[in-house]
């Protein structure tokens, strides 16, 4: 696998879980504030069996292992291979992705993060990747609404569409707010009321990247 790293043990990559987050290297996309620039590119293979026996080791103390990346959709091979160990492990199995690209079955959630209203012209402006927008939209159409969180990422003074909730709230799918460049989270909480109030739905808030 194209390895970027691990977080032993996280409580914010899947609320309510204690999680062994693994890293995949690479992303197609260029979103101007991605708080991973550095595992955007380059290459560290390593072993799959080294890394299973890390997450092996951290069992005792994690209900959860989460993929991340980069965008760990471009490996698939390695999501089924880390989602067939998690379960053998009894552990939930999550990922956490921007949806560019099809994402595999099988997850017990999918954490799907969109980095700007989903407008063709601004997808393709915003992540330089042509791909990146059809793909969503084919993910928001084939993900379980119960087992999927749309995470919505607020930067400061960037434009963001009450369109882009309503479609993703008239899909069904939970919508949690992340906490973006240069805003705080007092003002991130604020949009999170506005849109409830406006949606008719608990908007969460709060996840800081």
């Amino acid at each position: 696998m194209n390895y970027a790293g691990r977080h032993e043990l996280s409580t914010i990559d899947w609320p309510g879980h204690a999680s062994y987050v693994v890293f995949l290297r690479g992303c197609p996309m260029s979103c101007p504030h991605c708080h991973n620039k550095k595992i955007r590119t380059g290459e560290r293979l390593v072993d799959f069996n080294d890394i299973a026996q890390e997450i092996l080791a951290s069992r005792r103390y994690v209900s959860a292992l989460v993929i991340s990346g980069g965008e760990p959709v471009m490996q698939p091979e390695v999501c089924l291979e880390l989602l067939i160990w998690g379960h053998a492990l009894g552990l939930k199995v999550g990922l956490e992705t921007s949806g560019c690209r099809p994402i595999p079955d099988g997850f017990d959630m999918v954490f799907i993060s969109l980095q700007c209203p989903l407008e063709r012209w601004i997808y393709d402006s915003y992540t330089k990747d042509l791909k990146a927008y059809d793909n969503v939209i084919y993910n928001l159409d084939k993900l379980d609404p119960k087992t999927t969180e749309v995470r919505y990422v607020v930067h400061k003074n960037e434009y963001w569409d009450i369109g882009v909730f309503k479609y993703i709230h008239d899909l069904g799918f939970s919508i949690r707010l992340l906490k973006g460049e240069g805003i705080s989270l007092e003002e991130l909480n604020s949009i999170s009321i506005e849109l409830s109030i406006v949606l008719g739905s608990d908007i969460k808030d709060g996840v800081i990247l």
